[in-house]
Protein backbone atom coordinates (compact mmCIF):
# COMPACT_ATOMS: atom_id res chain seq x y z
CA UNK A 1 0.00 0.00 0.00
CA UNK A 2 1.48 3.47 -0.89
CA UNK A 3 1.92 6.36 2.06
CA UNK A 4 -1.05 8.59 0.67
CA UNK A 5 -3.20 5.03 0.64
CA UNK A 6 -2.45 4.65 4.12
CA UNK A 7 -2.48 7.58 5.75
CA UNK A 8 -5.68 8.49 4.16
CA UNK A 9 -7.20 4.68 5.69
CA UNK A 10 -5.22 6.05 8.71
CA UNK A 11 -6.85 9.44 8.79
CA UNK A 12 -10.61 7.63 8.88
CA UNK A 13 -9.35 4.99 11.07
CA UNK A 14 -8.39 7.83 13.54
CA UNK A 15 -11.55 10.09 13.31
CA UNK A 16 -13.65 7.15 13.90
CA UNK A 17 -11.33 5.84 16.91
CA UNK A 18 -11.38 9.16 18.52
CA UNK A 19 -15.41 9.38 18.73
CA UNK A 20 -15.54 6.02 20.14
CA UNK A 21 -13.14 7.56 22.76
CA UNK A 22 -15.44 10.46 23.30
CA UNK A 23 -18.38 8.46 23.52
CA UNK A 24 -17.04 6.05 26.18
CA UNK A 25 -15.46 9.24 28.33
CA UNK A 26 -19.23 10.54 28.01
CA UNK A 27 -20.39 7.48 29.89
CA UNK A 28 -17.73 7.29 32.28
CA UNK A 29 -18.61 11.02 33.67
CA UNK A 30 -22.32 10.29 33.38
CA UNK A 31 -24.24 9.73 36.98
CA UNK A 32 -25.13 6.40 34.99
CA UNK A 33 -21.48 5.09 35.32
CA UNK A 34 -21.22 6.08 38.66
CA UNK A 35 -24.28 5.19 40.26
CA UNK A 36 -25.77 2.27 38.63
CA UNK A 37 -22.44 0.59 37.00
CA UNK A 38 -21.12 -2.53 39.32
CA UNK A 39 -17.43 -2.24 40.09
CA UNK A 40 -16.65 -4.98 37.48
CA UNK A 41 -18.15 -3.48 34.80
CA UNK A 42 -16.38 0.11 35.90
CA UNK A 43 -13.00 -1.84 35.43
CA UNK A 44 -13.88 -3.35 31.94
CA UNK A 45 -14.95 0.10 30.94
CA UNK A 46 -12.08 1.44 32.05
CA UNK A 47 -9.59 -1.15 31.09
CA UNK A 48 -11.15 -0.62 27.32
CA UNK A 49 -10.75 3.45 28.04
CA UNK A 50 -6.61 3.20 28.48
CA UNK A 51 -6.86 0.72 25.62
CA UNK A 52 -8.16 3.24 23.00
CA UNK A 53 -6.38 5.86 24.42
CA UNK A 54 -3.01 3.78 23.87
CA UNK A 55 -4.65 2.59 20.31
CA UNK A 56 -4.90 6.41 19.64
CA UNK A 57 -2.00 7.01 20.55
CA UNK A 58 -0.21 4.72 18.53
CA UNK A 59 -2.58 5.78 15.09
CA UNK A 60 -1.11 9.67 15.82
CA UNK A 61 2.26 8.48 15.71
CA UNK A 62 1.69 6.57 12.98
CA UNK A 63 -0.07 9.22 11.04
CA UNK A 64 2.93 11.41 11.86
CA UNK A 65 5.46 9.29 10.57
CA UNK A 66 3.39 9.08 7.09
CA UNK A 67 3.07 13.06 6.99
CA UNK A 68 6.98 12.87 7.37
CA UNK A 69 7.71 10.84 4.82
CA UNK A 70 5.66 12.55 2.33
CA UNK A 71 7.01 15.57 3.12
CA UNK A 72 10.49 14.26 2.93
CA UNK A 73 9.76 13.23 -0.79
CA UNK A 74 9.89 15.43 -4.01
CA UNK A 75 7.16 14.08 -6.60
CA UNK A 76 6.58 14.38 -9.64
CA UNK A 77 2.96 13.56 -11.04
CA UNK A 78 1.01 14.78 -13.71
CA UNK A 79 -1.76 16.75 -12.83
CA UNK A 80 -3.68 16.20 -15.91
CA UNK A 81 -3.04 12.85 -16.08
CA UNK A 82 -1.16 12.48 -18.95
CA UNK A 83 1.78 15.26 -20.02
CA UNK A 84 3.98 13.57 -18.06
CA UNK A 85 3.89 9.94 -18.21
CA UNK A 86 7.60 9.30 -18.18
CA UNK A 87 7.79 11.36 -14.54
CA UNK A 88 4.77 9.97 -13.16
CA UNK A 89 5.62 8.43 -9.86
CA UNK A 90 8.80 9.09 -9.44
CA UNK A 91 10.15 10.58 -6.59
CA UNK A 92 13.66 12.20 -5.08
CA UNK A 93 14.26 11.73 -1.82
Amino acid sequence: MNIEKNLKYILEEYEVEETKLERLNKFILSDEFKLKTDDMQKELIMKKFELLKNYIAVLKEQIKYDKELLENEACYISKDGGSYEELEKKCIK
